[in-house]
């Protein structure tokens, strides 16, 4: 608590005859706590030891009890203004203010005799022998308007009898201090507001209020509130004066506080872009909404835990955000005129990395595989908001573009060729970009098709099925077909396309219908724009018999399977005696000069 000890008597007079009684009080107003302990001073030095009593009672007094007083709290150590008690024995007492008096004001001097009755005198000053202003004698001597020249010793006279000196001081005019127990008035409360002149006492405390630049006195129930403390729950501009005496003197006005109402309303901090995590370098812009206020002429207010100082408008925009600009940022609006504010918005966290991000990169395959494609997928996994930029083989190259021009912007591309890609990404409107990430794709080996006939030995004129397989047999195959040609001058083939399916079969298999002699057999597979191909398969043979032979091979044992190690006998009969035996072995044929041949 503030709290300001003031002392006063009781008697409310500083001279006292001998022998008489008085009341010291130390008072703190309407604030007065059980909590605190009181001390009397006398002198600078202990007069009565800390207690819980706010008053103590001198009975009687003696010349020696003369002296200044003043009393003391505890816990806050804050000390009282000073009281001068004078002690007399003589039979006269020249009354004079029991605190000091202050330029400008007026005081009035009375002399007292034994009983306390007026009594008619002359008045002294400084030992003059000259009385003051009159000749005659009067029961009291008023100075209006104080000066610092009338200060001094001052004593009255009557026959043989006078009094002691009694000391008058003239201080400057002391200024009021005004306070209050919060900065801003509650939505249906008030603000408790503390006036004190902290220099002698005897005052009554005026309070005014502007709003709208016009200026009233503060007033409850029709009269003036002359109270220490008030309760106010307008808002506006308030001070305070101190005043006393009739007329009244006035001190020097307090500095004015200013209270705002608080109205319902609170704002709400928003962020653009709206991403959960900003980085070291990037823009970002924070915007004090207050809801059904865009109208009004509001003035804005921001507090925030970091090291940075938005200024006093609607928006506080970071052109290049620092770790620095991280932390709590609220806001509130106020009209000065009408000296009414927002509630304060909750805080709202920024939070500004201080390295880049970096991108993961992640392939579906390994490979690319024969006519098909890889997918690439780039993430920046920390807040949101990205656009993805793609490059092959070098990152400070022009971005990868899809047909048109246009550069890939998403988080995934497909590709069909291999090499070094590398993507980053980026966001914002003068864009702000992550670290880049690599990867390596490389192309698939070629694979070879494998082709199989069905059946491999035919009679003259049936049919026979033609099956061709890929070891990954992903979709988007076509096959193709080809036929052996052999070249006798090289013993070798050359392979044309089967007719009519130059551009392939989508089905891995195809029949040939009336196959009327020995034939041999290729295929090929291919996917992809443009066409990528397999390996050629490996040529397979269909034996078939003429429809009339002229020479025909016999094997003995007539058996279509032999086991290893034995004999085999192959025979050529025929009506020539010029046959000769042929071996096709890994599609290449082998003229053998024998007509007969045993093998082991």
């Amino acid at each position: 608590m503030n709290l300001h000890p003031v002392l006063t008597l009781k008697p409310n007079r500083c001279q006292l005859f001998t022998g008489e009684s008085v009341t010291f009080v130390c008072d703190v107003g309407e604030e007065r706590s059980t909590n605190l302990l009181y001390r009397f001073n006398v002198n600078d030095g202990e007069f009565l030891t800390w207690s819980s009593h706010n008053r103590y009672t001198l009975q009687p007094v003696a010349t020696g009890h003369s002296g200044v007083y003043q009393c003391e709290l505890y816990p806050s150590y804050k000390k009282s203004n000073k009281v001068s008690l004078t002690v007399s024995d003589h039979n006269l007492i020249l009354e004079s203010p029991p605190f000091a008096v202050f330029l400008g004001e007026s005081v009035t001097l009375r002399c007292w005799d034994h009983s306390w009755t007026k009594v008619s005198a002359t008045f002294y000053k400084d030992g003059s022998q000259e009385s003051l202003r009159t000749s005659e004698a009067t029961t009291e001597l008023t100075i209006n308007s104080v000066s610092k020249s009338d200060e001094g010793f001052y004593k009255c006279k009557r026959s043989h009898d006078e009094s002691k000196e009694t000391m008058l001081k003239v201080e400057e005019k002391p200024k009021a201090k005004l306070t209050s127990d919060r900065g801003e008035i509650p939505e249906s409360g008030t603000v408790t507001l503390t006036c004190s002149v902290e220099v002698s006492e005897g005052w009554k405390y005026y309070w005014y209020r502007n709003v709208t630049r016009r200026s009233e006195e503060v007033v409850e129930g029709g009269a003036s509130l002359h109270y220490r403390s008030v309760r106010v729950s307008q808002g506006g501009l308030y001070w305070c004066e101190g005043g006393r005496g009739d007329p009244v003197y006035y001190t020097h006005s307090s500095d004015p506080i200013s209270l705002d109402k608080i109205v319902s309303t609170r704002p709400v901090v928003t962020q653009q872009p709206n991403w959960p995590h900003i980085f070291s370098g990037e823009s970002v812009t924070l915007q004090c909404e207050i809801h059904g206020g865009r109208n009004t002429q509001w003035e804005y207010e921001w507090t925030t835990s970091s090291s940075s100082t938005p200024l006093n408008q609607a928006v506080h925009r970071i052109s290049r955000a620092s770790s620095s600009n991280s932390g709590g940022y609220r806001c509130r609006g106020r009209k000065t005129l009408e000296y009414s504010s927002t509630a304060w918005s909750n805080y709202f966290q920024l939070t500004v990395s201080s390295s880049k991000p970096q991108p993961t990169l992640k392939a579906d395959k390994e490979a690319i595989p024969v006519g098909g494609k890889v997918i690439l997928t780039c993430n920046v996994p920390e807040s949101s908001g990205w656009k993805y930029y793609w490059y092959r083989n070098k990152k400070d190259s022009n971005p990868l573009a899809a047909k048109g021009g246009v550069p890939y912007s998403g988080s995934q591309i497909s590709i069909s060729e291999g090499g070094q890609y590398w993507c980053r990404g980026g966001r914002g409107d003068s864009v702000y970009y992550t670290e880049y990430t690599s990867i390596t794709i490389h192309n698939a080996h070629k694979p070879e098709p494998k082709l199989t006939v069905s059946p491999s030995w035919l009679s003259p004129g049936a049919s026979v099925t033609l099956n061709c397989g890929v070891e990954y047999p992903s979709a988007g195959w076509r096959f193709y077909w080809y036929k052996a040609v052999p070249q006798l001058s090289s013993s070798s083939y050359t392979y044309e396309l089967l007719p009519d399916r130059e551009a392939g079969t989508a089905e891995g298999s195809y029949v040939i219908h009336g196959l009327t002699h020995t034939a041999g057999f290729m295929c090929q597979a291919g996917r992809g724009d443009p066409v990528v191909y397999t390996k050629n398969s490996t040529t397979k043979f269909v034996w078939s018999g003429d429809r009339r032979p002229s020479a025909s091979v016999t094997v003995s044992p007539n058996r279509t399977q032999h086991f290893r190690y034995e004999y085999v006998t192959l025979t050529c009969a025929g009506n020539s005696i010029h046959g000769k035996m042929k071996r096709f072995f890994e599609g290449k044929i082998k003229t053998l000069s024998w007509r007969a041949l045993s093998i082991l």
